[in-house]
């Protein structure tokens, strides 16, 4: 077939595409099917026994349609049963006034097991003010995922929950009211499908027998137990979930050693042991060759066992506030995987970590995130810094470094947050911070680094910063212009304490005085009208030496 026969059959092939695109437009095949009467009257219901002071279910009109126009409903495109609810609290956990004013609170109405379909309930991050879990959601028997995490239930699990064999995930953590003495968990096994289960925040001391109960889920694949008052772990003869890949079981006191069972879960991909009391990491943890994330911060290891340090899977490691004394000579040549190492202190009851910066750390070219911060490190940053060309975060704030930066950190093309504040560091700035065009965040507050401010040629089009800290130092030279125009946070006029005695503003550059050497006093931040700076804080008490203000410094 010559070339302009395949040209008319590929047109006609087009053609009839598009026809057939059209056709089944004209026949509505791409409009979702309209909500039953029966589901949407059971959803009013519900919504009217509801507390929602900010409105989050006002779309959930009489004249509308439950699956195509209502927020969080979601249906069968076909047959129009609804299929899911997902009513969580969307608002940061921290935002106050804004978080609790979206909570849904109130009665959790029976009229829901109208939704015959249902498989998907979120009701995570509310606030039903302690009362308990209906037991009719056991008679939910289409449901699959039911979240009530964090919304305040409390009072005895209802033991009907049960009898929705076809659960797959079920989270009732956070909701620290709810009690298991009596049934305990005994309804649990019934459920041979689970795969997720979060009792976190639940008291387990109240079912002895937690551990054997859970025991008989074979298919479990997540298990989170954070916070539960596990002050012992029973042994485990046999281990049954062997499906498991995530196991955390943080902030139990069940220490001083770990259970043996958990060296028997060989697909286990991330550990949580997180302030657990333990006082040593057995040998066996090797055998979790699968291992990804591993966290035993907060406990008191004297040691660390040379076998942690084979383990080539690992990706993240989080040893924060986890042992004392030097680092181990030898360490870390085979996680040729890891991206995440948390090394911090910022519990000072716990001793903190001493020496120099090992030299084995400078080789980890692929590490991404490395926090040290808050212990007692001594001697210089090495200009083998700069082989740590992934990083993204570096924090060695709070220790006791001193000498020049090396100019090699400028290599560090991918830092997006630098945080060497409270140590000893001086000398210059070197020139190449300047090139380090994706920070956002950059602290060297409390230091002794003198020389002029970022005189230095950069090679970024644009900056993203949003953070820059420089206070307690011993600072000279002009800020530059580059680094934006800033409105007075302060509300008022800057106090200029040494030549300058009279007030004045930042429209000008203290009466254009270009020998200007006096102190600035700044104690809250200045905010950038353009383009991402918020914040700077370039002054203090102990002086930084300015020679000028830029032009660019606008009053606010």
């Amino acid at each position: 077939m010559n070339t302009y026969m395949k040209t008319v059959a590929f047109l006609v092939l087009g053609y009839l595409t598009i026809l057939a695109i059209d056709f089944s437009f004209c026949n509505g095949s791409h409009v979702n099917a309209l909500c039953l009467e029966s589901e949407k009257r059971a959803l009013l219901i519900f919504k009217q026994a509801l507390k929602d002071p900010s409105e989050r279910l006002s779309s959930w009109e009489v004249e509308h349609d439950c699956c195509n126009y209502w927020a969080g409903v979601v249906c069968d495109n076909t047959t129009g049963h609804v299929l899911e609810l997902k009513l969580r609290n969307q608002s940061p956990g921290d935002a106050g006034s804004e978080y609790e004013n979206s909570t849904l609170g109130g009665e959790i109405n029976p009229s829901l097991l109208s939704l015959k379909q249902l498989r998907y309930m979120d009701l995570s991050r509310n606030d039903f003010g302690g009362m308990p879990i209906p037991s009719f959601i056991g008679s939910l028997a289409s449901l699959e995922y039911l979240n009530l995490s964090d919304a305040r239930f409390g009072g005895m699990i209802p033991s009907q929950l049960g009898n929705v064999s076809t659960l797959r995930f079920l989270s009732l953590g956070g909701n620290y009211e709810l009690d298991v003495k009596g049934g305990g968990l005994q309804w649990l096994p019934l459920l041979p499908h689970l795969e997720h289960l979060d009792l976190s925040s639940v008291d387990l001391t109240k079912a002895p027998d937690w551990l054997q109960v859970i025991n008989k889920l074979p298919s479990l694949v997540e298990l989170h137990l954070v916070d539960c008052g596990l002050d012992h772990i029973p042994p485990l003869p046999s281990v049954n979930f062997t499906s498991l890949v995530v196991l955390d079981l943080s902030s139990n006191f069940f220490g001083p050693v770990m259970p043996r069972w958990i060296f028997s879960l060989s697909n286990l991909i991330s550990l949580d042991l997180a302030s657990c009391a333990l006082v040593g990491i057995p040998e066996g943890l090797r055998n979790l060759t699968s291992l990804v994330t591993l966290d035993v911060s907060y406990n008191l290891f004297k040691s660390l066992p040379a076998s942690l340090f084979t383990m080539s899977s690992l990706v993240r490691l989080n040893l924060g506030n986890a042992f004392e004394g030097p680092f181990p000579v030898v360490l870390i040549p085979n996680m040729t995987s890891l991206r995440y190492l948390d090394l911090s202190n910022d519990d000072q009851s716990y001793i903190v970590l001493n020496g120099s910066i090992p030299s084995w750390l400078y080789s980890f070219s692929h590490l991404e995130y490395l926090d040290m911060s808050h212990n007692e490190l001594k001697g210089g940053i090495s200009h083998e810094i700069g082989n740590l060309t992934s990083l993204v975060t570096l924090d060695l704030s709070h220790n006791e470094l001193e000498g020049e930066l090396p100019n090699t950190i400028g290599n560090l093309a991918s830092v997006v947050t630098l945080d060497l504040s409270f140590n000893k560091l001086g000398g210059r700035l070197p020139n190449s911070i300047g090139n380090l065009c994706n920070l956002s965040f950059i602290d060297l507050s409390n230091n002794k680094i003198g020389g002029e401010l970022f005189k230095s040629s950069s090679k970024c089009s644009s900056y993203a910063l949003e953070t820059l800290s420089l206070q307690e130092n011993q600072l000279s030279g002009e800020i530059p212009d580059e680094i934006g125009q800033f409105e007075n946070g302060c509300e008022g006029l800057a106090d200029f304490t040494h030549d300058c005695e009279a007030s004045a503003d930042f429209t000008h550059d203290c009466e254009a005085s270009a020998d200007f050497r006096g102190k600035v006093l700044l104690e809250r931040s200045f905010h950038l009208k353009s383009p991402t700076l918020t914040a700077i804080s370039l002054i203090s008490a102990i002086q930084n030496l300015l020679l000028m203000l830029p032009t660019s410094f606008a009053a606010g």
